[in-house]
């Protein structure tokens, strides 16, 4: 019996899963050609032999190379969503089944016989399936079964075989990516769906479109969203429903949205040679799409250092447009002419989701327990285990996932697999028929013609002396694999290394670029600024130096020592606005006498006191009154000039002074304190201020504790003659009134209005402010007044009780409106308004002078309160009952 695989689109009847899983490996028409079939009935063994011949990988050029998963249609059954699923169907050919018993007359169809498969072939893209249950090169006989265990410990295979699993599995995917369209409904089905579309397209553009699937989304979605997924056949089909132009508004009478656009698959795909690397990427790309509108996306690919290669990858969305490529085999960008060839995708690796092995599906695992693949581990389920997350390769042993594409395993695995591929497809190219076409077919097996294979020598010599070469060979072959296994470590550090020191000469390239322009910059400011320099050095040498020589004489000159009072020296006293002084009339030179008008005598006294004054100290006796401060410089220091120092404090203790200094030096040319304070009646503080200054002393700080008279004045607006005058220019500022100019008369009626309230507004003094009484209030009263007049007038004794009446209600209106703008004071008094400056000028007797101490408060629960913040509100709520008392 000759069982062939043949794959199906259609869905797995239950007559196939019988025979789902043969232990017979596929074969081809090309071997079968080149095989012959042996039966030795003496040891009831079947040979299958190729002939021997070497055959050599041909190098990929674009006449032998096949495009993997073509979007040409295909009778090849799709890819299945099921990860199971080994999507294969055995299929028993009973004309070949009846050919080959024709062939072989002298087997019975019923027998069974073990397979001896003689692998001649050197190439390591022929292998033998992995679930047959004889191996390779060795005879098994019937009464020896087979076992499979599953092996309870890790192990990871060496050298992975090509199974057919792993074949079809890379060649019968989905060639093309779905297109997903989202519904807000689940009351989709999913051949309704198909249907209206390929109905819709085949009414509006009379096209058919191929659909090779369409299935529901695994992927749980939110506020009941719905995914489909189109799965498409042909190449044409995929490229006409890429334009989302082209698709019905609704399917099944419901409005969709596409979440995502498929990607372009390799299908569409090509490749353009020897694009240099130097030229200007984004120029080459517009020159492409100006000239082929269908070319969506250009890229330039790349090696496994991430270097930049020669090789342009373009991916077009019309499958016209690629055979008229491929057909010339040329393209012309920006004038020049490219070679041109097919895509090729990297083929896909099958590993079993249970054990992590390459090359089989899970439902032909034969392990029992789960293997996590990240650590490695086995166990009964993967969803109750434990996993430490530190990864570790089940096939390589080193750090990453058992499934990782990047592991060296894999990597050779899916190159041997690609090899083999394209072995097949160069294999499966039709081959020149014999001369007139005929064919043998009329050759009948005669067993004379194949005689039965010597018995086996019982030589235990030979034998033991092939056993000791065999594991001489095998311990050999051992050390080239370690060998092997160390180079290729070594490969893949050293690779890195390039890498890193690619990375490493890219940034130093930038950093020596960097430098280089900032050189270039400084080199041109050196340059500018030697032109500078030598423009101006006559200017600075022949004019500047020479006049700024003259002033330093001149002022030399100027500040020599001289018997006299010094003509740059002086006193200027500066008063804030708002303090009332008075000069004291003082005819010495460089002393400046004022009064402050304050609720106290306060006089202060500036004096400059050179060494060579013409005056005394005696001299500024008379001006000394009860409470005075002087200041000045008396270029004395107390500390250290001795005589002079003795004659100013003699001074001092005759008029009562008392000195003030400060605790730092106030000269700049010596550590000497020559510029200080003395006080009568009064303490002062006083303290150097040491910061930048033009002169040759520091200034000096002092603080005098005194009350000042202030005459706060308050204004009030008559707006009633505002009013009556602005009605009365209304008609001049109408003539006036010029479009043209608008700007220019605006400012002047501006002006106007601002200068008109001036002349409407008068002072007071503040301490005679007080508030406006209602206009009802004011009117009462002064009828109030009258009805008096009338009563005394007239001597009525009801007119009196009734003035009496009304006499109370306009003191309890009146009571009434004052409590309550001493309400709205107390709540503004923290304000900028004109209240607030009303409550604290009528408040501010009965607080306490600043200069006095204030620790704390005790309440009305005789707790002593110290915080400052408490303090002010409690102070505040005191003085707001007191208010409402009085």
């Amino acid at each position: 019996m000759n069982n062939r695989t043949y794959p199906r689109n259609d869905q797995l009847n239950t007559n196939t899963k019988k025979n789902r899983y043969n232990d017979e490996p596929p074969s081809s028409d090309n071997d079968k050609a080149n095989s012959n079939v042996y039966h030795d009935q003496i040891s009831n063994v079947v040979f299958h032999g190729s002939m021997p011949r070497r055959k050599t990988i041909p190098p990929p050029i674009s006449s032998n190379m096949q495009l993997i998963n073509s979007p040409a249609p295909s009778p090849r059954r799709l890819r299945s969503t099921d990860g199971s699923d080994d999507e294969y169907v055995e299929v028993n050919n009973n004309k070949k089944k009846k050919r080959i018993q024709k062939q072989t007359g002298q087997l019975h169809p019923d027998q069974t016989y073990p397979i001896l498969d003689f692998n001649l072939n050197n190439n390591c893209n022929t292998t033998t399936a992995p679930h047959s249950s004889v191996p390779a090169h060795k005879v098994t006989s019937p009464a020896q079964p087979v076992h499979h265990l599953a092996n309870p410990q890790h192990h990871y295979q060496e050298r992975p075989q090509i199974t057919r699993e792993s074949t079809r599995y890379a060649q019968t995917r989905y060639p093309f990516p779905p297109f997903v369209i989202r519904f807000n409904s689940s009351n989709v089905t999913t051949k309704q769906v198909s249907e209206d579309l390929i109905e819709h397209v085949k009414l509006k553009y009379q096209k058919t479109i191929q659909l090779a699937n369409c299935r529901t989304s695994n992927i749980a979605r939110v506020n009941n969203e719905h995914d489909l997924l189109i799965y498409i056949k042909d190449s044409d089909s995929f490229c006409f429903l890429l334009d989302q132009s082209t698709w019905p508004t609704k399917l099944c009478n419901l409005v969709y949205t596409f979440p995502t656009s498929p990607s372009i698959p390799p299908q569409l795909s090509l490749i353009i040679k020897n694009v240099d690397l130097r030229i200007d990427l984004e120029d080459f790309i517009d020159d492409i799409k100006a000239s082929y509108s269908q070319v969506k996306n250009v890229i330039r690919m790349k090696n496994k250092f991430q270097s930049n290669i020669k090789l342009v990858k373009i991916e077009l969305t019309s499958s016209s447009l690629k055979e008229q490529l491929l057909n010339s085999k040329k393209i012309i960008v920006n004038h020049i002419t490219y070679d041109i060839d097919e895509y090729l995708a990297p083929a896909t690796v099958l590993i079993c989701s249970r054990c992590m092995v390459i090359g089989h599906f899970k439902s032909q695992c034969k392990q029992i327990n789960e293997t996590c693949k990240t650590c490695g581990e086995q166990c009964v389920d993967l969803k109750l285990h434990n996993c430490s997350q530190v990864e570790k390769c089940i096939h390589c042993q080193q750090n990453h996932k058992s499934n990782a594409l990047k592991c060296p395993v894999v990597k050779s695995y899916r190159a041997e697999l690609t090899k083999k591929i394209l072995d097949i497809n160069s294999r499966s190219m039709p081959k020149p028929m014999p001369k007139n076409n005929i064919y043998n077919y009329n050759y009948t097996y005669d067993a004379s013609n194949f005689p039965p294979l010597p018995h086996a020598q019982s030589n235990l010599n030979s034998n033991n002396l092939m056993m000791i070469k065999l594991d001489d060979l095998i311990e050999k072959m051992t050390e080239v694999k370690d060998h092997l296994a160390t180079l290729a470590i070594n490969n893949e550090k050293f690779e890195q290394f390039m890498q890193d020191k690619n990375q490493h000469d890219d940034l130093t390239k930038q950093q020596i670029d960097s430098l280089l322009n900032n050189d270039n910059a400084i080199k041109k400011d050196l340059v500018q600024h030697s032109l500078l320099i030598e423009r101006h050095e006559n200017m600075f040498i022949k004019l500047l130096i020479p006049m700024f020589e003259d002033l330093f004489t001149l002022i030399a000159g100027q500040n020599q020592d001289k018997r006299g009072e010094n003509r740059n020296g002086g006193v200027l006293v500066l008063v804030k606005h708002g303090i009332h002084v008075s000069r004291v009339d003082c005819k010495l030179p460089n002393v400046c006498v004022i009064d402050i008008n304050a609720e106290d005598e306060l006089r202060i006294l500036g004096i400059y006191a050179s060494d060579s004054r013409s005056w005394s100290w005696d001299n500024i006796s008379p001006l000394i009154s009860n409470r005075c401060v002087v200041y000045g410089d008396f270029n004395v220091d107390l500390e250290h000039d001795t005589n002079k120092a003795e004659i100013l404090l003699n001074w001092a203790d005759e008029n009562s002074l008392a000195p003030y200094t400060p605790n730092l030096p106030t000269s700049l040319r010596s550590n000497r304190i020559i510029d200080y304070a003395f006080a009568r009646g009064m303490n002062i503080d006083i303290q150097t201020h040491a910061s930048n200054t033009t002169s040759d002393h520091f200034p000096i700080l002092s603080v005098i504790s005194t009350n000042i008279k202030q005459n706060v004045l308050g204004t009030n607006v008559h707006w009633k003659v505002f009013a009556l005058f602005s009605e009365y220019a209304y008609a001049f500022w109408e003539k006036r009134w010029n479009v043209r100019n608008i700007d220019g008369t605006y400012d002047e009626y501006i002006k106007f209005l601002s200068l008109l309230t001036a002349r409407c507004t008068i002072t007071f003094p503040l301490d005679r402010y007080r508030v406006a009484l209602p206009t009802e209030l004011r009117s009462f009263m002064p009828y109030v007044r009258a009805l008096s007049f009338r009563a005394l007038r007239t001597k009525s004794s009801e007119l009196k009780m009734e003035v009496n009446c009304l006499r109370k209600i306009a003191k309890t209106e009146l009571k009434s409106f004052l409590s309550r703008q001493l309400s709205i004071a107390l709540r503004l008094r923290n304000t900028s308004s004109p209240i607030s400056v009303s409550f604290w000028a009528r408040t501010k007797r009965f607080l306490k002078p600043s200069s006095s101490t204030l620790h704390a408060f005790v309440d009305s629960s005789e707790q002593i309160i110290r915080e400052p913040g408490k303090m002010c509100e409690l102070a505040a709520e005191f003085y707001e009952d007191f208010f409402k008392k009085k």
